[in-house]
């Protein structure tokens, strides 16, 4: 890890002005959010890959392409990148689990409601 930011673990979001970024194309939730944020402290990011595998970010970061938001949910601790905290912002968004109140919920969707469940209620809240 040779980035300048890379003993870090927090940052001033205005101290990414200049910074070149891989991210998902405008239209994506957590896309649209960032670009938000950033422009309401003065600034548009600059993409440097725009595509629509959020999976992939992780690999270009990796190779030094450019930095990228990664929602915390998709962190994954055998990557070899530094993951910072944005000081003074709060980038947050909603995800939901849904179903029809009148409708049948088989034993399989069930357990794939516990499993979630389970899956986020055991992430560190930041």
């Amino acid at each position: 890890m040779g980035h300048r930011y890379a003993d870090r673990t927090s940052i001033q979001l205005t101290e990414l002005k200049d910074e070149w970024f891989v991210g998902v194309k405008q239209g994506y939730g957590v896309r649209d959010m960032v670009d938000s944020v950033c422009q309401s402290v003065g600034f548009v990011p600059k993409y440097v890959y725009e595509g629509d595998e959020p999976a992939r970010l992780t690999a270009l970061v990796e190779a030094e392409i450019g930095l990228a938001f990664i929602p915390s949910t998709a962190r994954n601790p055998h990557e070899r990148i530094r993951y910072l905290q944005v000081e003074e912002h709060q980038l947050v968004r909603e995800i939901a689990l849904l179903s029809h109140k009148n409708r049948y919920i088989s034993k399989a969707a069930l357990e794939f409601r516990s499993v979630v469940m389970d899956y986020f209620n055991a992430m560190p809240r930041a």
